[in-house]
C-alpha cells in the first residue's frame, strides 16, 4: 500500500509532471478568466476597462517571465548549482513523500517571501503592482512588478 510513497521517482518523471501541471494550470486559469468575462458580459458589467486590465495583467506576466528567465535565470541556475555542488550535506531520494514535503516547504517559503514583500519598502514598491488592479478576477494572479522575480532567491 505504501510502496507508491517510498518508491524512487526518476527526475525525468518529476520534470514531466511539472511541465504538464504548469501548462494545465495556466490553461485552467485562462478558462476561468474567459468564464468570468462571459459572466460579466451576461450581467452587463463587462467593459473595455476590465478587458484592458486583464490584458495588462497578462502583459506584466510576460514581462515577468522575460526578466526572470532571461536575466535572473542564469543567476538562479548558477547559485543553485554552486550550492548543490559544494554545500550538499545529504542526498534525499525522490519519492512521493519527499515531493510532498518539498511542496509544503516551498509553500511555506513562498508565504514568508510574500510576507516580506508586504513588509519591506523596496519589495513592496515592486509587489504593489500586484495589488493595484481595480478589478478582482483570476488574471490579477498574473500581475507582477518588474522585480518580483528577484526576491524569491533569498
Amino acid at each position: 500500500m505504501f510502496e507508491f510513497f517510498t518508491a524512487t521517482i526518476s527526475e525525468d518523471s518529476v520534470s514531466a509532471w511539472e511541465l504538464w501541471l504548469g501548462d494545465w494550470i495556466f490553461y485552467a486559469t485562462a478558462l476561468l478568466l474567459l468564464l468570468e468575462l462571459i459572466r460579466y458580459g451576461i450581467r452587463k458589467g463587462l467593459s473595455w476597462n476590465l478587458v484592458g486590465d486583464a490584458a495588462t495583467n497578462f502583459s506584466t506576466l510576460f514581462a515577468f517571465i522575460a526578466i526572470t528567465y532571461l536575466v535572473l535565470g542564469l543567476f538562479y541556475l548558477g547559485t543553485y548549482y554552486h550550492v548543490h555542488r559544494y554545500y550538499t550535506l545529504v542526498s534525499i531520494p525522490t519519492t512521493a513523500w519527499s515531493i510532498g514535503l518539498c511542496m509544503v516547504l516551498a509553500d511555506l517559503a513562498y508565504y514568508w517571501e510574500h510576507r516580506f514583500t508586504h513588509r519591506v519598502g523596496i519589495a513592496w514598491a515592486t509587489h504593489s503592482v500586484h495589488h493595484s488592479s481595480p478589478y478582482f478576477n483570476i488574471s490579477v494572479a498574473y500581475r507582477f512588478g518588474p522585480l518580483d522575480g528577484f526576491f524569491p532567491l533569498f
